[in-house]
């Protein structure tokens, strides 16, 4: 399904805010975006699309009491490429023949 540009312009900006802002609610995200009237349905189905997307994580029961939280999902942390100039003694590795 295509969005709008005001549907991606939303989307964008809960994706910013939760990186920037982790553990907000729908409310909080919905208020910072259009302002103090706005509602936690404004916002839902972005966040709910962040969930699947693998860009958000959602916690919480989605009650009163205990709402959805959102939190960013950090890209996983590069891992060096092996340098070849150091022997596996100097990387902490011992090959099954050195044990």
């Amino acid at each position: 399904m295509a969005r709008t540009k005001q549907e991606m312009t939303q989307y964008k900006a809960l994706e910013y805010l939760i990186a920037r802002g982790p553990g907000r609610t729908e409310l909080e995200l919905a208020r910072a975006i259009h302002g103090g009237r706005a509602t936690q349905q404004y916002v839902n189905q972005d966040c709910t699309m962040l969930v699947i997307e693998g860009k958000a994580e959602r916690r919480g029961a989605g009650r009163k009491r205990e709402p959805y939280r959102y939190w960013p999902i950090k890209a996983a942390s590069h891992v060096p490429e092996h340098d070849n100039n150091k022997s596996e003694h100097d990387h902490g590795v011992q090959r099954k023949d050195q044990q």
